[in-house]
């Protein structure tokens, strides 16, 4: 016999969205990891199994999914807001916050409309009835709206010390006419000869090559407090491969003291073969962040 109860009916609406939104977020994220694009986002499988469990009247779950929404809608005003913001000062350029500016106001969206049905008098009522609260998410707003700022906040403080980059920053200043459209990474862990500990970047920054340079991007948020940088090929004092579990793809710039691992990136090491840039071995490559590249370096024939 079919449930006709209203809040049933609410319920199932909802998590047919959910289910049709984790389908597509899965969707995009196929397309970017195929076409080589930046695309990050956990919502996809979790969405999908949310929205099985409120199809099947799931109260609890709604009551979850009710507290998340808020979170989620605070959350995506505060990042819609700091891009206006970024594109207004022209710290980022429309059309590289374009994917993010979608994504958050599709988050925004779906985020307000999830929160406004669970929020409808039959669902609170049932709510009620079943012994579980009807009030509003009141922390599940309050920590949307602080955890951006507390975010940010240490963001800030970290990359103030992030020496390394900053190094790269000052010598390496990128142009935004002659971007490269070739990425081969978001990962990227700095290591210095004039700082302390490394310096890992974790998806949130676009490494591309070009036949010039090699680019790092930072990505929104981060890009608030760091600027891009092309390293032309010139500078790039040798290239080596990392072993011993992991491996990685390591860049020496002696200019700087500098080195860039970037994760398991064939594309970067043949990137230095086609550019002629000199291969050396793990003994030169720890000298160089010493402070003594040496001779012992292999040239290309």
């Amino acid at each position: 016999m079919t449930d006709v109860r209203p809040y049933r009916a609410i319920l199932k609406r909802v998590g047919t969205v959910l289910i049709i939104v984790g389908l597509a977020d899965i969707a995009l994220f196929v397309y970017a990891f195929v076409n080589n694009l930046i695309y990050n986002s956990g919502f996809n499988i979790v969405t999908i199994i949310i929205g099985i469990l409120l199809i099947r009247g799931g109260l609890r779950t709604a009551k979850f999914m009710t507290s998340a929404a808020a979170f989620f809608l605070v959350v995506s005003g505060w990042v819609l807001v700091m891009l206006l913001v970024a594109i207004i000062q022209q710290i980022i350029d429309l059309s590289t916050a374009s994917w993010t500016a979608l994504f958050f106001v599709g988050l925004l969206g779906i985020s307000y409309w999830t929160y406004t049905q669970l929020r409808l008098k039959p669902v609170l009522q049932t709510r009620r009835e079943a012994g579980l609260t009807d009030k509003p998410p009141v922390v599940a707003f309050a920590v949307g709206f602080l955890l951006p700022v507390i975010a940010a906040t240490m963001m800030f403080m970290i990359v103030n010390r992030d020496g390394a980059y900053k190094d790269l920053e000052a010598a390496f200043p990128g142009d935004s006419s002659s971007a490269s459209k070739n990425a081969v990474a978001t990962n990227v862990v700095l290591t210095s000869n004039k700082h302390l500990g490394t310096f890992s970047y974790t998806r949130i920054m676009r490494v591309g090559l070009s036949a010039d340079f090699l680019e790092i991007d930072p990505q929104f948020p981060l890009s608030y407090a760091l600027r891009k940088v092309q390293i032309p090929k010139d500078s790039i004092s040798g290239c080596s491969k990392t072993c011993g579990g992991p491996w990685s793809a390591g860049l020496l710039i002696e200019s700087t003291g500098t080195e860039i691992s970037i994760d398991g990136s064939q594309e970067t090491l043949e990137w230095c073969w086609n550019q002629q840039i000199p291969m050396i071995s793990g003994k030169d490559r720890r000298d160089c962040l010493v402070g003594y590249l040496g001779s012992a370096s292999i040239p290309y024939l």
